[in-house]
């Protein structure tokens, strides 16, 4: 209400052509603001008309969302879809790297149906305008409703990741079919499927209708009252919406933020036990035999530690997320003050963008720990420059987007990683006598999926 006050205020300086400060020493002007601002806030509280103003509290939200997260969003679509690129090559597609892709996929459409609703209500500053029909819609269905779906699917996803890489370590071999593509991709569209059930009740619930309000700006030119058209939420039971809002805070806190971070935190302890304890076995035995057998066991290892970086950071900033909403729901629901509201609005801003934080992050693991990704992401990248220069003689020759294959004869010494253990651990000893034995135990292990 303070907000609107001011705006009043402004507005008759601005009519009478003299500052604030002039007009507030005027009583009249005060005590009509006063009003005219309280029955205004009253109003639009009571019809639940959207004013994107009073969303987040704009002192942090014009830095964070209306600055930071547009740069953010728009250098995750140029990473992501580098990811896409270099893991949807011919040499690199493997059940993991098809999860890797999903999850970039999903993260790059969740920032961009936000990307457009930063950009207009705080980089332009359109939050000092009641918003229009279009942007009403907007902002319900494809700003606040569809990111949430795509990110719990992204997120569950991830859980998969964790999953998928100690089922593969580990040799379970009964629960095998996430390492395959027919039940990876099964596992996706049960994800989803899920995601869309749990926050569909929004959809049903709540709908959308035109309403004439009085405006931001109060007055017209003629000092006539202003007027415009807007959107207002309305509930479709009243009878549902005390069961909605009974249930649905927690069924979302459970299933779209704290069973996942704990599914994530067990998978990341027990992978980490697991690479760790079999790295320093296999390295045992391994001890004295050729530098080949070695960098197979490092990149191994690597590509775990990999994996255990991109999931550990999203549940890091889940976490989080997970505290504000569990202590939101809480207060909802027991009437009792744990942190002030305007306290937990601003921790929603920090944590909306910590998650976003993380979308780019994914890019930087894949090209740190991963040496194939390096080599694939240059060649890619290379290839973009030298597209229209004819290669001279005795340089490496480019088919399509892959070397010759003089060059990939070159490689074959270079480990390639995967997801499953090549062997089993009672098998090493087999397995270790010479570096063609390794390679070929490796090729035969069904469960064994390439990572990167």
């Amino acid at each position: 209400m303070e907000r609107l006050y001011g705006t009043c205020m402004e507005r008759i300086a601005t009519l009478s052509g003299t500052n604030v400060s002039a007009i507030s020493s005027i009583d009249v002007y005060v005590y009509l603001c006063k009003n005219l601002s309280s029955h205004v806030y009253t109003s639009r509280k009571t019809h639940d008309v959207i004013d994107f103003a009073d969303i987040f509290p704009l002192d942090i939200a014009l830095p964070v969302l209306g600055v930071a997260s547009p740069f953010v969003i728009i250098l995750t679509f140029i990473l992501n879809v580098c990811v896409v690129k270099v893991l949807t090559e011919k040499k690199l597609r493997s059940p993991t790297n098809a999860l890797l892709v999903t999850i970039a996929i999903l993260d790059l459409v969740t920032g961009c149906l936000r990307l457009p609703w930063y950009i207009n209500t705080y980089s332009l500053q359109g939050y000092k305008y009641l918003p229009n029909e279009t942007w009403c819609y907007y902002y319900y269905y494809l700003f606040r409703v569809t990111p949430t779906i795509i990110h719990m699917t992204s997120l569950w996803c991830t859980v998969l990741l964790a999953f998928q890489r100690y089922v593969g370590v580990s040799q379970l071999r009964r629960i095998g079919c996430v390492c395959q593509y027919k039940g990876l991709t099964i596992t996706i569209v049960i994800i989803a499927l899920c995601s869309l059930v749990v926050h569909c009740f929004q959809l049903i619930l709540i709908k959308l209708e035109s309403i004439t309000v009085t405006s931001n700006q109060f007055f017209n030119l003629d000092g006539s009252a202003s007027y415009t058209n807007t959107c207002a939420m309305v509930i479709r039971d009243e009878q549902f919406n005390i069961y909605f809002s009974q249930y649905y805070g927690w069924i979302r806190l459970i299933l779209a933020q704290v069973l996942p971070c704990v599914c994530l935190a067990i998978f990341n302890f027990l992978l980490l036990r697991i690479t760790v304890k079999g790295y320093r076995y296999r390295r045992h035995l391994v001890r004295g035999n050729k530098v080949a057998q070695n960098r197979e066991l490092k990149a191994t290892l690597r590509m775990s530690i990999m994996l255990v970086l991109i999931t550990g950071s999203t549940l890091l900033a889940e976490a989080f997320v997970a505290v504000l909403l569990l202590i939101e729901t809480t207060q909802n629901h027991s009437h009792y003050l744990i942190i002030e509201h305007d306290t937990i609005s601003k921790s929603i801003v920090i944590s909306n963008f910590l998650i976003l934080f993380t979308f780019p992050l994914n890019f930087m693991f894949y090209f740190a720990m991963s040496s194939r990704f390096r080599r694939y992401f240059t060649m890619w990248f290379i290839q973009r420059k030298r597209r229209r220069i004819v290669p001279l003689l005795g340089a490496p020759r480019y088919v399509g987007h892959h070397y010759d294959e003089e060059e990939d004869e070159d490689d074959e010494d270079e480990p390639e990683p995967e997801v499953a253990s090549p062997v089993p651990l009672n098998n090493l000893q087999l397995n270790i006598s010479s570096h063609h034995n390794s390679k070929e135990a490796s090729k035969s292990n069904p469960t064994s999926s390439q990572v990167l």
